[in-house]
């Protein structure tokens, strides 16, 4: 659906789990350069590094790595754009405890403003 302009998505791929277990390394390179074929530009800063929660660096992480039923940002984790900082944020997803998925989502970081949720409790 990302590859569709109708749909407006950001460039996502999504990683088996047994990949990421095998070769993180070599399934991050692999992501990521299927992400600059979809259109993504390739990273400009190699050692640019994502923002901690408490620093205002205004550099932004490339993409984002994040388990597709998570609604937190717990499950979430950027990365710089260079196969080491994506192999690290596959890895630390797959190895939580509690997890049991077959894949994980990887796709272009998009910033936003603020985050709309919506909590439907007992049907209301």
């Amino acid at each position: 659906m990302c590859s569709s302009p109708a749909f407006a998505l950001p460039p996502t791929l999504l990683v088996p789990v047994s990949s990421i277990v095998y070769d993180a390394y070599t399934t991050a390179e692999k992501a990521i350069s299927t992400l600059v074929g979809f259109g993504m530009p390739p990273p400009t800063n190699a050692s640019q590094q994502p923002p901690s929660v408490d620093s205002n660096a205004s550099s932004q992480p490339w993409g984002v790595a994040k388990l597709g039923y998570s609604w937190e940002a717990l499950d979430v984790r950027a990365f710089s754009g260079t196969s080491e900082s994506l192999a690290a944020a596959l890895e630390a997803l797959v190895l939580q405890d509690g997890f049991f998925g077959d894949c994980v989502l990887v796709q272009r970081f998009v910033p936003a403003l603020c985050e709309l949720r919506l909590f439907v409790v007992d049907g209301r």
